[in-house]
């Protein structure tokens, strides 16, 4: 008797557990789907060219993210600077 009541509430464990997995799974789907309903983004660039080997030195990226959550504006921002190295045309042969 003892083990099958265990395997019993072992079982309504898992399924109340299944359901508010459910659940929140399906709440966090609705939260997204309303931040990207309202998701603006703009990006600026700006590359730096060697002007004699027409090469890349540097690129930075400024992206803004502007999206409304539980009825509150946000906003996130994204800054990259990357660097591209030059090798010298003695290293290149």
């Amino acid at each position: 008797g003892s083990g099958i009541r265990q395997q019993s509430t072992k079982a309504e464990t898992e399924a109340s557990f299944q359901k508010e997995w459910q659940a929140e799974i399906t709440r966090s789907g609705r939260l997204l789907e309303d931040m990207l309903s309202t998701l603006q983004v703009s990006s600026t660039y700006k590359l730096i060219v060697d002007k004699k080997r027409l090469l890349p030195l540097r690129l930075q990226e400024h992206t803004i993210l502007r999206y409304k959550t539980q009825g509150e504006q946000r906003q996130e921002s994204r800054i990259s600077d990357i660097t591209f190295q030059v090798l010298s045309d003695a290293k290149q042969k």
